[in-house]
């Protein structure tokens, strides 16, 4: 791990560089790495925001999170319903 303060680098929680710049070392460091989106695409692909409609393209496959959040709609209005329907019941019960 590489923790970059601005003015000092600690690598591994052990060895430490004094008197680096943090925009100096980003720079180097982004020359010497190679982009990997994998990360940043599984989010985008997962990411469901709250405001935005669920709605896909004719030619596009469902996303795994939008089919999980369909049915966890689903799930959560019918359970409403089916608890609904039991706790009137027990609330006459109770209230007798």
């Amino acid at each position: 791990m590489v923790k970059v303060d601005p003015f000092r680098v600690t690598v591994a929680g052990k060895k430490e560089f004094g008197c680096v710049n943090m925009g100096d070392f980003l720079d180097a460091l982004r020359e010497k790495l190679q982009p990997n989106p994998t990360v940043i695409d599984n989010y985008r692909r997962m990411f469901i925001p709250e405001a935005e409609p669920l709605t896909k393209g004719p030619e596009e496959p469902i996303k795994a999170a939008v089919l999980y959040h369909n049915v966890q709609v689903r799930l959560e209005t019918g359970a409403s319903a089916l608890l609904g329907e039991l706790w009137c019941p027990v609330n006459q019960q109770l209230s007798c």
